[in-house]
């Protein structure tokens, strides 16, 4: 009985044009994105703990073998989820320092960018969850304290020291100037709504940014 030709790559062009399955080990670099995505949301969901390699997998489409082999465990794979958002918040902060020509206006938009990002709902999450797998998981907190905060507190810091050189400030120790910048700024407001859930409103943000600002450049500002 006769039968039609069947082209031999007919069944290849299908599986290509196929939505579902899971995604080839050799094609992980394309969606690592979308992979480190779907982990940190499932990590803010259900903690760390709460997390495991195989929900991830599920969810993101891949092998469980392939996140293995690419992040190590799960440790490998929480940090690496945390440090694509981190560079990311960190080249937004960077942006408005390198951009502005006055020191006043640097500081403004420095502070108003870390306040709002570090309100937010998601670095709420983030650091509701590090405090508690604290105990357990202590390395989680040291690298995300070097990846984020401690990488901020040293562009600020970097921030004072040039504003020093060029004349426009008189800031002896830039280091302990940028801890104390950033603990008037975040202080009260993250412990609040950390602790009770109280969000500052965008207005009540300005305010605090121009009036740390202000405090700055009276103390520092020539």
């Amino acid at each position: 009985m006769w039968q039609p030709r069947i082209p031999a790559n007919a069944m290849a062009v299908h599986r290509l044009k196929k939505p579902s399955g899971r995604i080839p080990a050799a094609a992980l670099a394309e969606h690592e994105a979308t992979l480190l995505e779907v982990a940190r949301k499932l990590f803010y969901e259900s903690g760390f703990t709460g997390t495991s390699i195989d929900a991830v997998a599920r969810a993101a489409r891949v092998s469980p073998k392939t996140i293995y082999a690419r992040f190590g465990n799960k440790e490998g794979l929480f940090d690496a989820a945390l440090s694509t958002h981190v560079d990311g918040v960190l080249a937004s902060l960077r942006a408005p320092i390198v951009d502005a020509g006055d020191v006043r206006v640097a500081l403004f938009n420095f502070a108003t960018r870390l306040l709002s990002v570090s309100s937010s709902p998601e670095a709420l999450v983030l650091q509701r969850l590090l405090i508690a797998e604290s105990a357990r998981f202590p390395e989680l907190c040291v690298a995300f304290f070097e990846a984020g905060p401690k990488r901020g507190l040293a562009l600020l810091a970097e921030l004072f020291a040039n504003a020093t050189a060029a004349g426009h400030m008189r800031v002896l120790a830039p280091d302990a100037a940028a801890e104390m910048f950033i603990g008037a700024l975040l202080g009260t407001p993250i412990r609040a709504a950390l602790i009770v859930g109280a969000r500052p409103s965008k207005a009540t943000n300005t305010r605090r940014v121009e009036d740390v600002v202000a405090l700055f450049m009276a103390a520092y500002g020539r």
